[in-house]
């Protein structure tokens, strides 16, 4: 977030084959025995259509947050589970740009949008538009640098998704080239 404090673990999950049908009680087990209810917060970013169904029916735990793709929240079939998860109190996040206007039931049912950097229309801006509220708050992803997270904050970003490492990585890369002899172990340590 803004004070550089972790505020949930991102969790990206998918099947190894792709089209094996996945358990997603075995998945919400795994997932309590890490994150318990109550101790610190999961985002789950399921990269399996049918899982992400089964896992929003499922009800896991209120600190389980679920990313949904604008595609499904867009599709009424998903509708009454959306709006359940959200009554139970977990938080949605929304990825993408839905194609069409969400159904009005499902739309305040999202607390987060995730933008990624690329995408983001208001690359630029030094601060929202004057005038312009939005219902949901943005969380940036694609960041890489300091600089484009400063950039992400000023334009009003709740968090960014992951942690920009670039400006560490390239000041490594040329404080090695820099120097004659490479330091046994450095680099490595300073890139951690």
């Amino acid at each position: 977030d803004r004070q550089r404090a972790v505020t949930a673990t991102r969790l990206t999950v998918f099947p190894l084959v792709p089209g094996a049908p996945l358990d997603a009680a075995a998945l919400l087990a795994e997932v309590a025995a890490v994150w318990p209810e109550g101790d610190g917060r999961v985002s789950l970013n399921v990269l399996s259509e049918s899982l992400l169904h089964d896992l929003i029916e499922a009800q896991p735990s209120a600190n389980v947050m679920i990313e949904v793709p604008a595609f499904m929240a867009g599709e009424a079939a998903h509708t009454a589970a959306i709006t359940a998860l959200h009554a139970k109190g977990n938080t949605l996040l929304i990825k993408g740009r839905p194609l069409r206007e969400l159904p009005r039931e499902v739309l305040p049912c999202f607390k987060y949008s995730i933008i990624d950097l690329s995408d983001d229309r208001r690359v630029g801006e030094t601060q929202p538009a004057a005038g312009a509220t939005r219902s949901i708050g943005f969380v940036q992803s694609g960041v890489s640098r300091i600089a484009e997270m400063e950039a992400s904050f000023a334009r009003g970003a709740v968090a960014v998704l992951g942690w920009p490492m670039g400006d560490a990585i390239a000041q490594a890369a040329a404080s090695t080239s820099a120097s004659s002899k490479p330091k046994s172990g450095a680099s490595d340590l300073e890139v951690i």
